[in-house]
C-alpha cells in the first residue's frame, strides 16, 4: 500500500491526468460520466489503488486521495440538480473543480498536479 500523505500524494504525477481524474469523479457524482470513461476507470481501479493508496472502487480511491467525504457525492448531485437549468454539465464540473482546487491551493495543501493547473487558468 502507498503510505504517502495527502500533502504529497500528487507529487510527480501528470497534472493533466490528475485533473481529468477529478473531473471524471465530479461527472460521476452528477450522473454525467460517459459509459466509456466509467468502464475505463473501473478497469484502472488496481492502478489507482497503487498510485494513491487505499482500497475500494475507483471513486472511493479518488475520494480518499482528494480528502473528499462520501457525503460529498450527494451534495454534488443536489447542487447539480439545483443548477442544471441554469448551467451546462461541463460548466458545472469545471466550475466546481476550479473552486475546489483554488481553495486547496489557498490552504497551502500541496497538490501540484491540480493546484498549478488552476492557477494557470485551465
Amino acid at each position: 500500500m502507498n503510505h504517502r500523505s495527502r500533502r504529497n500524494r500528487f507529487e510527480g504525477m501528470d497534472r493533466e491526468w490528475v485533473f481529468k481524474l477529478f473531473l471524471c469523479y465530479i461527472q460521476w457524482c452528477i450522473g454525467e460520466l460517459s459509459q466509456r470513461d466509467r468502464m475505463e476507470l473501473e478497469t484502472r481501479t488496481p492502478f489507482l489503488q497503487t498510485q494513491f493508496g487505499g482500497s475500494g472502487l475507483w471513486y472511493e480511491v479518488i475520494e480518499e486521495a482528494f480528502g473528499l467525504p462520501e457525503s460529498g457525492r450527494r451534495v454534488l448531485a443536489d447542487c447539480w440538480r439545483d443548477m442544471s437549468d441554469e448551467v451546462s454539465a461541463d460548466d458545472f464540473v469545471a466550475g466546481f473543480a476550479t473552486t475546489f482546487i483554488e481553495k486547496a491551493a489557498r490552504k497551502n495543501v500541496r497538490r501540484p498536479a491540480v493546484a498549478q493547473r488552476a492557477r494557470r487558468g485551465h
